[in-house]
């Protein structure tokens, strides 16, 4: 069964000309802030991974460098932007104020007044029999396991050489400041470590390797 995937990614500066083509290739918007190219495709895929390699290979086609996943995190003005009501009701949904079916997601960071993932306020917004729209967008989970597939493709080479095999609960990624490490809440007998570290085993461009087992 295909679902239809919104995902973002930030990527280098895109020529008019090849933003066009993009557009008339797949569902998209080239946006950004700044200096920041953010392009945010629809694609369709039994899984969100499967979605991001269509993504991405649609946009390598065209030559155009993908930098990073990006995760859609938005504060009240842009949570009433998008859902055409006031800053003063997403506070008032925030704080707790109107007694609802389903509690307001918790932001994602507390400071300037509170941001929050937009796949969680669409999500509870679903819950309340108010759905956005019928697109799915990835979880933090998923944009994790995006940012460590994309970050093993530009060290490696291409992401399909690494092969992601979960089994049992599912892995919690490890962010540090020097490398994206993967560790399983249940390591096997067959896995020694409980943390990889990505750089390394993308350089050795081992093709048996498995972020987690």
């Amino acid at each position: 069964m295909s679902t239809q995937f919104e995902l973002a990614f930030v990527t280098d500066a895109i020529d008019e000309s090849v933003e066009m083509e993009l557009v008339s290739t797949v569902d998209a918007f080239v946006g950004g802030h700044g200096n920041v190219t953010i392009v945010t495709l629809t694609v369709p895929g039994p899984t969100v991974i499967d979605g991001m390699h269509r993504a991405t290979a649609t946009m390598k086609s065209l030559g155009i460098e993908v930098r990073a996943v990006h995760d859609d995190i938005v504060d009240r003005s842009q949570i009433a932007s998008r859902l055409g009501t006031s800053t003063q009701a997403v506070g008032n949904w925030a704080r707790g104020e109107r007694r609802l079916a389903q509690p307001f997601p918790d932001p994602v960071i507390l400071s300037g007044g509170g941001l929050w993932r937009w796949q969680e306020v669409a999500d509870w917004l679903a819950d309340l029999g108010r759905p956005v729209d019928d697109l799915r967008r990835p979880t933090a989970l998923e944009v994790a396991q995006m940012t460590v597939l994309l970050a093993a493709e530009q060290k490696a080479g291409s992401c399909r050489t690494l092969r992601y095999r979960p089994s049992g609960p599912h892995p919690d990624f490890v962010f540090t400041s020097s490398v994206i490490a993967v560790a399983h809440a249940s390591i096997s007998h067959a896995t020694k470590a409980s943390r990889v570290d990505l750089a390394d085993a993308a350089n050795s461009k081992r093709t048996d390797f498995a972020l987690v087992s």
